[in-house]
């Protein structure tokens, strides 16, 4: 019986215990590789990550014209907001297959999506582009076979550049999305058939309110 006894100590106690202090000592040794690793990952963040709207705006545009694609850049007209623009940037392939990517489409939300076309366009596939505008300007047939592929940058430039997820007509583009004749349906409804309207001035003040 005691040695039973003891062969269950030995199972149950001392067998984790050096279980657990190998795996300890082998972190401690791979712990620089890792280190490594994170360190790699993080830098590799940083660079496409960006503070605002206007730093994200610029890394989409560097890494979008020095790859030679085809660009365009929409101004919103919004008085005293200026310099918001939702930019697009093309890979010109097939006409019938197209591939669109959006960012910014909540606004402050495009900071994450920014950081995902920038790297995209600047990061490790950044050798598949470069590859693909070479097939373009020498005019290949085998581009014909590739998709076109559309990046639109900060779909909503004003909420990006406030961090607010609504555009600046206070609409949220990614909930509250209508087809031409939806759009129309709404604006025959009564405006006030919710009382709203009644509300207006206490929603919006002309003035500032004073204490």
């Amino acid at each position: 019986c005691t040695q039973i006894k003891k062969q269950e100590i030995m199972k149950h106690r001392i067998l984790p215990s050096i279980l657990a202090i190998a795996s300890a000592a082998l972190v401690y040794r791979l712990q620089p590789y890792f280190d490594k690793d994170i360190r790699k990952t993080w830098d590799y963040a940083e660079r496409c990550f960006s503070s605002d709207y206007y730093d994200a705006r610029a890394l989409f545009r560097m890494y979008a014209s020095s790859l030679n694609l085809e660009m365009h850049s929409i101004p919103l007209d919004i008085p005293d907001h200026d310099d918001l623009t939702i930019d697009v940037a093309i890979y010109r392939g097939s006409e019938k297959n197209v591939l669109i990517h959006m960012s910014g489409t909540h606004g402050v939300e495009g900071f994450a999506g920014s950081a995902v076309q920038s790297s995209i366009l600047g990061g490790e596939k950044r050798k598949f582009w470069q590859s693909a505008m070479k097939f373009t300007e020498r005019g290949s047939k085998s581009n014909n076979n590739k998709p076109t592929v559309v990046f639109v940058h900060s779909l909503n430039p004003y909420g990006f550049a406030k961090l607010r997820r609504w555009n600046e007509n206070n609409v949220d583009l990614n909930r509250n999305f209508l087809n031409t004749q939806q759009f129309i349906q709404r604006l025959a409804l009564d405006a006030n058939r919710h009382g709203y309207v009644d509300f207006y001035d206490l929603f919006h003040p002309p003035a500032a309110l004073g204490w």
